[in-house]
């Protein structure tokens, strides 16, 4: 057993010994937990990890993988002439996150993530790239980045990828926080990552209230529209700000935490159309979550005014969205947690329209060319936590796609429909 444990205890110093001073190994000789031929082979063996700045105080590296199957079976109920596509039966690397943040001193932070999995490529493999600075001012503590990241818009857009409940985000939040496009001349550019000033902070005089300001590039850095530089498309900035409410306390002898907040978002030329027209783009999101114990319930709404915005005319259009996610946490001892969820989705587009098959991973039903109104999905899965950095996931989702968009041949609003279902399994594992 003590050699057992030696072992262990000199791989542990191994692993430490190039960020700590020599001196632990020292005192582990004198009180005889190693002899001196083992310090000097753990001192021989090790790997010295510096940073190249005398400035940083910490360094961090972290990150983790997740792998999807994905299976997918999709119909057109009418207009009849169309055939369904866009079925799915593979695999995939979805995220394949490297992440470094560095702490240096006097209150800078840098925090660098690439994503090498399917996502990231459409970002140029970056998934968040930010320079901080934290500030304690006695009535005005906050935190200001510069750099990528997500806007505050969509509370489940803005969760961790690593974090969701489901296996893949809404049709909802695909419609109001990513750039979506019709066609190459019609794009709706709105949410999501961008490059940009961002500003977080707490409001001292009311405990759990804190709030958000950004000022960003046109362009969301997502997919085509992904530009390390933002003039390189849309040349007008656009402006996010948040107000979010935090509560914690028991509730009987069990934990309670519970959240509410506000995003807003305002893009002067957040919807292309006809190639080089720029309308504005505004946006609204309340959401409420709750957690009691091991039970989880998040609500969500969006809407959004979008100038010109109707696909057939020339008038504005005000389409919604609401996401709907409950879950339950079972602690089953020795095999870990088990967890099962439910989510519904609606999505309402004013005759805006919307194409799923450009929309996320999901399965999609429909030709690739039909646009619809409306769309109502259904999610039944279960996450097991084999342990906290291993979780494993499988869903089922069920979506209906109503009335298009664009009245083409043989096509009325009122008789196109389209049905979709997708079955998802996942392997995520951090480090």
């Amino acid at each position: 057993m003590k050699k057992i444990f030696l072992t262990a205890l000199m791989a542990f110093i191994t692993a430490i010994s190039g960020a700590q001073d020599k001196s632990l190994l020292e005192t582990l000789v004198k009180n005889g937990t190693l002899t001196e031929d083992q310090a000097r082979r753990l001192i021989k063996d090790s790997v010295v990890v510096t940073p190249s700045s005398v400035n940083t105080k910490i360094l961090t590296i972290g990150g983790g993988v997740q792998a999807w199957y994905s299976w997918g079976k999709n119909s057109v109920k009418s207009p009849n002439n169309l055939n369904g596509a866009a079925d799915t039966n593979g695999f995939e690397l979805r995220y394949v996150k490297v992440g470094l943040s560095a702490e240096i001193i006097g209150g800078w932070l840098i925090d660098v993530i690439a994503d090498f999995g399917s996502e990231g490529v459409k970002r140029n493999y970056l998934d968040k790239v930010v320079i901080s600075k934290q500030f304690d001012w006695e009535f005005l503590p906050g935190r200001f980045d510069v750099g990528m990241k997500k806007v505050n818009m969509g509370y489940e857009q803005n969760m961790d990828d690593f974090d969701l409940l489901t296996i893949e985000r809404s049709v909802a939040t695909w419609f109001f926080t990513r750039p979506n496009a019709y066609s190459d001349d019609v794009m709706k550019n709105f949410g999501s990552r961008a490059i940009g000033l961002f500003w977080s902070g707490d409001i001292v005089q009311v405990k759990g209230l804190s709030y958000g300001v950004s000022v960003v590039g046109g362009n969301s850095y997502e997919g085509s529209s992904a530009y390390k530089a933002n003039y390189e498309g849309n040349n007008d900035l656009s402006f996010y700000a948040n107000l979010a409410y935090h509560e914690e306390g028991f509730l009987g002898d069990k934990p309670m935490y519970w959240d509410a907040g506000l995003n807003f978002g305002y893009a002067n030329g957040g919807f292309v159309k006809n190639g080089d027209d720029k309308n504005k783009v505004w946006g609204v999101n309340p959401y409420f979550t709750i957690r009691y114990n091991d039970f989880t319930l998040i609500a969500e709404y969006f809407i959004q005014g979008v100038e010109d915005g109707k696909y057939a005319s020339n008038k504005d259009a005000f389409p919604q969205g609401i996401n709907f996610i409950l879950s339950y946490k079972f602690d089953m001892d020795e095999i870990g947690k088990i967890e099962p969820i439910f989510r519904a989705s609606w999505l309402s587009t004013d005759s805006m329209g919307f194409n799923p098959v450009t929309m996320g991973g999901f399965s999609t039903p429909g030709d690739v060319y039909n646009l619809y109104n409306k769309a109502q999905t259904f999610y039944l899965g279960v996450n097991w936590y084999v342990i906290p950095a291993v979780k494993v996931s499988f869903g089922y989702e069920w979506g209906e796609y109503r009335g298009a968009v664009g009245n083409t041949e043989n096509q009325t609003p009122l008789a196109s429909r389209a049905m979709s279902n997708a079955f998802r399994a996942s392997l995520q594992v951090l480090f």
